[in-house]
């Protein structure tokens, strides 16, 4: 029995003119779901309700790629489906997947180091300033 809430992922690849569908319900995913977005391949998750249940929906969010979250295994079972069986889609997909991949914060490592190094140096400014920690907010750029 498959449970609700573990990362999934969903491939469909053409060899020799063949098609191969794998569909697989894995342990708990963080880096593996997303070291498969980064590679182009399309991830299909059925969300819980623990967080980690929810990690590979939440990166999806951050990719704005909400229709590859299922709410419900029937859901779920939808959606693969329609992926495995209407090629047009999945091209879609994987070419929202490409262009989110470019544009979206998600996978900006360089912004994320500019936001990092602002945030440490801010601290330290608290820091020196000898007031107590307190929060603030990174520019955004």
């Amino acid at each position: 029995m498959r449970k609700r809430g573990t990362c999934s992922a969903f491939c469909v690849s053409s060899k020799a003119g063949t098609k191969r569908r794998s569909s697989f319900f894995a342990a708990r995913c963080g880096i593996t779901a997303t070291d498969a977005l980064w590679m182009g391949l399309p991830l299909l998750t059925c969300e819980g309700k623990s967080f980690p249940a929810r990690v590979a929906s939440s990166v999806l969010q951050a990719l704005c790629m909400p229709e590859l979250i299922a709410h419900s295994l029937d859901e779920y079972e939808t959606k693969a489906l329609q992926l495995a069986t209407q090629p047009a889609m999945l091209a879609a997909v994987r070419h929202k997947l490409q262009s989110q991949r470019d544009t979206q914060p998600m996978f900006d490592t360089d912004r994320f180091r500019r936001h990092i190094e602002a945030a440490y140096r801010q601290m330290w400014d608290i820091f020196k300033r000898g007031t107590a920690p307190r929060s603030f907010t990174v520019s955004s750029d």
